[in-house]
């Protein structure tokens, strides 16, 4: 499943350059906003990986409250993925409370 999917993680505003050589559209993509601590910026991030998103014909999934989502290229079947990332995320997770 590793080859299938690219993590990104994002630390602050400054890493979301990271995106740009991201495979967004071509691969299943998850973004992981969890380290973000200020709520605007989080807010913003989001905003950017949506119309990324949107823009590259993708759907984006929340896998966890907790803030990581998943970029999905609109002809992958993802199901089986999304269901396995949710509960790797949450095994993982530093019950961040935002």
């Amino acid at each position: 499943m590793n080859d299938e999917v690219e993590t990104i993680t994002i630390d602050s505003i400054d890493d979301m350059s990271k995106l740009k050589s991201a495979s967004v559209g071509m691969k299943i993509v998850t973004v992981d906003i969890r380290n973000i601590t200020v709520k605007e910026e989080r807010v913003r991030i989001l905003d950017f990986v949506a119309g990324l998103a949107f823009g590259k014909n993708c759907t984006i999934r929340k896998i966890n409250d907790e803030g990581v989502y998943l970029i999905n290229p609109s002809n992958w079947k993802t199901q089986n993925i999304w269901l396995s990332l949710k509960y790797e995320f949450k095994q993982n997770t530093n019950n961040i409370n935002y």
